[in-house]
């Protein structure tokens, strides 16, 4: 009996550790709360960035607590790369909240969801938030982004900064500072907006940049063109070049033809004479040129020749 109740303690030793590990108080060293209404749709985005203390032990089970009716968009853990990292999540509902429960494995997580609590009438907006001080929190910051088509802002209690983010938007910031556990705070935010129109539908119809010109895009064509136009400019010289060899070929082998031509001119006259003798041949009594029979006037220097007295 002895050894069994001791086995008994040995195991509850084992696990007790493990569990108490597994349900330790999260401590939260920085807490940014973003408040995004009539972002992508008719209700209030809610985006919680924590980052858990140094000191907590990983993995650890969390339970977060949302508006009762909030449509949970993503619960996320953020990786060694930035990279946001989905995780499953069980939800259960208790009085005005419901319960988010999951284990983080990583300092860093996100958790985003739609609260239905923002009100409508006509163009004046409200919106009720309230921390329900679940946890201790060394640093909370809230970031409040204006609709786009928004005017007259307004955040109680304040004070607030405002100023302008690189997507064109108009945020209000407020630091809350510390918190501890069961500690709660509420902020009361207010403004005009004369349409339904959602933030994003504005965001979407702003040019990412400037819209190319006719004649930049007839430049990016012809730059595109360039390397074929060179080619081309290169076959055609060496087309040229070629013909050109080709005939210069051809009038350097066509003069030898013609030397002999004359040479067979001379060779024709000297036939045409060659039948004659001594005795009938005919000379130029100016230079002394042979003639031959059917001549009339020297083939050399043009004197008419004395045929009637040869």
């Amino acid at each position: 009996m002895k050894k069994v109740l001791l086995l008994l303690v040995v195991c509850l030793l084992l696990v007790l550790p493990g569990h108490a590990s597994a349900q330790q108080a999260v401590h939260i060293s920085k807490m940014e709360i973003d408040l995004w209404p009539e972002y992508d749709q008719p209700s209030m985005l809610t985006i919680y960035r924590i980052t858990l203390a140094k000191d907590t032990t990983l993995p650890t089970n969390v339970n977060f607590r949302v508006p009762t009716g909030s449509k949970v968009n993503a619960v996320a853990v953020k990786d060694v790369d930035t990279q946001l990292l989905n995780i499953t999540y069980q939800t259960e509902t208790s009085g005005a909240y419901d319960i988010l429960h999951f284990q983080v494995t990583l300092p860093e997580f996100q958790i985003e969801f739609y609260d239905p609590g923002l009100k409508k009438d006509g163009s004046q907006r409200t919106f009720l938030y309230q921390w329900p001080g679940d946890f201790v929190v060394d640093q909370a910051d809230v970031l409040i982004q204006q609709p786009f088509d928004a005017t007259q802002t307004s955040v109680i209690p304040g004070p607030v900064t405002t100023r302008a983010n690189t997507d064109g938007m108009t945020y209000y910031a407020k630091s809350v500072g510390s918190l501890s556990a069961g500690q709660s705070f509420r902020l009361e935010i207010g403004y005009q907006k004369p349409s339904d129109r959602l933030s994003v539908e504005f965001m979407q119809v702003q040019p990412s940049g400037t819209l190319p010109s006719q004649s930049s895009t007839t430049t990016t064509s012809l730059t595109s063109l360039w390397p074929w136009l060179v080619g081309g400019l290169g076959v055609l010289l060496i087309a040229g070049g070629a013909f050109w060899y080709w005939r210069l070929g051809r009038q350097t082998s066509s003069r030898p033809a013609r030397k002999r031509s004359r040479a067979s001119g001379e060779e024709k006259r000297a036939a045409e004479i060659a039948p004659e003798t001594e005795a009938e041949a005919i000379y130029c009594h100016q230079c002394g040129r042979r003639a031959a029979p059917s001549d009339r006037f020297c083939r050399v220097c043009g004197t008419r020749l004395r045929i009637d007295h040869a």
